[in-house]
């Protein structure tokens, strides 16, 4: 069952435990298989048994009596959780991660993951997970990014787990994706407009967009405060209905803390048209509020960054 907080419990006793290994020698194996390998989290507790400190390397595989369906792109969250998620595209060699979620103060802030695809029958995927400052210099050289942590998709066929490493703190949480997703229509034309989108004579902010069956798109703008923080704010309306919608700064949870509901704020107006599924222009106007300095004012022609969704179905 899904837990309470993204955050390990502590193991189980080891009295409690279905499988374990002590021989002579530096090697050990313990192999599960189903029905003792059942659903959920599972715990490795290591035993010294000397006095000496030593160290080990820990693997683990998981085989499969046949592919498990891999998640599409979508918008993915946890619906126990609801406020922070991710949006993941993908091109034909590769998986882009964006992470919308919150610092401890409750403040929006975002991360970014990508990394090669994985196999076709592979059963999970991980990437290094990114933080991006700004100093607001064009031609590719103001967005500057450091190392933070790993995410990894365990694929569970619905959905998947979510479990990340943060500046040193693990958790993992289920995720689902928010809705059936669908190419947008443009009068008589579909619109692949889901996806990552940027500048490409400023690259650094731009906004990942997810449109669905209902006729409704999403946009997660992925932005920087005044003094060069990571910031994001949302907004969403039908395509292509008016080209002006309504955007928000939303204020919540940080990753590893209890669940406490968002608060929403409007803060200013996004309008995005689009001439192909691979162009187009997004112009923000927004002022940041609740301690966080600054604001966007810009309008500009946009690319897409990632692959485009086949408007088949697919």
């Amino acid at each position: 069952a899904p837990p309470t907080l993204p955050v390990f419990a502590p193991a189980p006793a080891r009295g409690d435990a279905q499988g374990t290994s002590i021989h002579p020698g530096s090697n050990e194996t313990i192999t599960l298989t189903t029905p003792t390998l059942s659903p959920g989290r599972w715990y490795l507790t290591p035993v010294n048994a000397g006095g000496t400190p030593v160290s080990f390397t820990l693997s683990a595989s998981l085989v499969s009596s046949g592919a498990i369906a891999q998640p599409a792109a979508n918008a993915w969250f946890n619906p126990d959780r609801d406020g922070h998620g991710i949006f993941l595209a993908k091109t034909d060699s590769a998986w882009v991660l964006s992470w919308y979620t919150f610092e401890a103060d409750g403040k929006p802030t975002w991360y970014l993951a990508s990394a090669p695809a994985p196999a076709p029958d592979a059963g999970s995927w991980s990437a290094p997970l990114g933080r991006f400052t700004w100093n607001g210099v064009a031609s590719g050289t103001g967005s500057f990014g450091n190392a933070v942590g790993k995410v990894m998709l365990s694929f569970d066929g619905s959905g998947f787990s979510y479990s990340w490493l943060l500046f040193g703190e693990y958790g993992s949480e289920p995720f689902r994706a928010i809705g059936p997703t669908a190419c947008a229509q443009d009068g008589a034309v579909l619109r692949s407009i889901s996806g990552g989108w940027f500048d490409p004579n400023n690259p650094g902010w731009g906004l990942f967009a997810q449109s669905f069956i209902n006729g409704i798109d999403a946009n997660a703008l992925y932005l920087f405060d005044q003094v060069g923080e990571p910031r994001w704010l949302f907004g969403s309306g039908s395509f292509p209905g008016p080209a002006e919608i309504p955007v928000f700064q939303i204020s919540g949870f940080c990753p590893t803390c209890a669940f406490i509901p968002t608060q929403a704020t409007q803060v200013g107006t996004l309008t995005r048209s689009y001439d192909s599924d691979r162009s187009g222009r997004h112009t923000i106007q927004a002022s940041f509020v609740t301690g966080v300095p600054g604001g966007w004012n810009l309008d500009k022609p946009v690319a897409k960054l990632t692959g485009d969704m086949d408007c088949g179905g697919n």
